[in-house]
């Protein structure tokens, strides 16, 4: 029986998806693309590899990889969600599998995550270390189907030591303005709809993205408009350091901490205003 599939999501990613794909061909056994109608070369050089290719209409990360959970054929016991711009390093790849070989009670595992961005490691302004669901039991996890998407496992968790390098090469700025705006609309819409008012709940592991999730809700959005993008934005470069990173640390703070969420605020706004007329 194989144990473990790597399932990778992808859209026009022939910038990364080929050092993805080095970085498990000898880890994986059993690799599955679902392709979002790429119309650059992801698919040639996907079948370079030994994968399942897949396509499917878009519509977020959460629906598109709960999609795949349904309608997919996966053999393997243990299933792994990884992104084409991350590479898995060779002792998380060993971690991983001496933890999904033993007999455990867990039914997924948090991994860390190392973010480069313009070509420098973000260490600081509460980046890293930042542990995300992504390994899981199959059959025991499913995406919460929302603009910022969490793998919600039933069960216990645990957390796997070594390092998941996110490295996206398109991540321009210009590629970057374009993806935020999107998820931003998505994430102004979700304000307003109460069904999405909720903390992350699947199990008891401490970790960042339940404080934020929590924070975000009972704190962050009722703080008023454009105060809590300008606050946010100071609390991480300033009181979380993020200035130690340099110019590449101000951009990425700059962009992701204040630009975005100034962003979703202005989105915010105009509704509210429209709503009044």
């Amino acid at each position: 029986m194989n144990n473990l599939c790597i399932i990778i999501l992808t859209f026009n990613e022939e910038l990364n998806i080929k050092k993805c794909l080095g970085s498990i061909k000898n880890f994986a056994d059993e690799i599955i693309i679902i392709d979002s109608f790429s119309t650059d070369n992801t698919k040639s050089i996907c079948e370079n590899y030994k994968v399942k290719f897949v396509q499917n209409k878009f519509v977020n990360q959460a629906k598109q990889f709960n999609w795949a959970l349904s309608n997919v054929e996966v053999k393997s016991e243990w299933i792994m969600r990884l992104d084409a711009d991350e590479e898995v390093t060779e002792n998380l790849a060993r971690e991983i599998k001496k933890n999904i070989n033993i007999e455990s009670e867990n039914n997924g595992f948090y991994i860390n995550r190392k973010l480069i961005w313009c070509r420098k490691w973000i260490r600081h302004g509460g980046i890293y270390p930042l542990w995300l669901a992504r390994v899981f039991k199959r059959g025991k996890a499913v995406y919460e189907e929302r603009t910022e998407e969490h793998l919600l496992i039933e069960g216990k968790t645990s957390k796997i030591r070594g390092d998941l390098i996110e490295n996206n090469l398109k991540n321009k700025i210009e590629f970057f303005t374009l993806k935020h705006l999107d998820t931003a609309k998505g994430e102004a819409k979700e304000i307003f709809d109460k069904n999405f008012n909720k903390n992350i709940s699947s199990d008891q592991i401490y970790n960042k993205s339940k404080i934020r999730r929590f924070f975000k809700i009972n704190l962050f959005n009722k703080m008023p408009l454009f105060f809590r993008s300008t606050s946010y934005f100071i609390y991480r470069y300033i009181f979380r350091l993020g200035f130690l990173d340099g110019k590449e640390g101000f951009t990425f703070h700059f962009f992701q901490a204040f630009w975005y969420r100034m962003f979703i605020d202005m989105l915010v706004d105009e509704k509210k205003k429209n709503e009044k007329k």
